[in-house]
């Protein structure tokens, strides 16, 4: 029978696919994600209040 020939050839090339369309979906997820952040060259500085002033005083 012939058909039973055809069957594994069927499934490897339905597995190949499958695998390959989850390999480009992820490659496009991982390509759309935006880049992270820059650190900022000087930190901000730390600014006293009123309020510390006083109360260190």
């Amino acid at each position: 029978m012939p058909s039973q020939r055809v069957y594994p050839f069927v499934v490897t090339v339905r597995h190949r696919v499958r695998t390959g369309l989850c390999v480009a979906a992820l490659l496009t997820c991982a390509a759309c994600t935006p880049p992270p952040d820059k650190p900022t060259d000087k930190p901000t500085e730390p600014r006293a209040t009123q309020l510390r002033a006083d109360v260190g005083g």
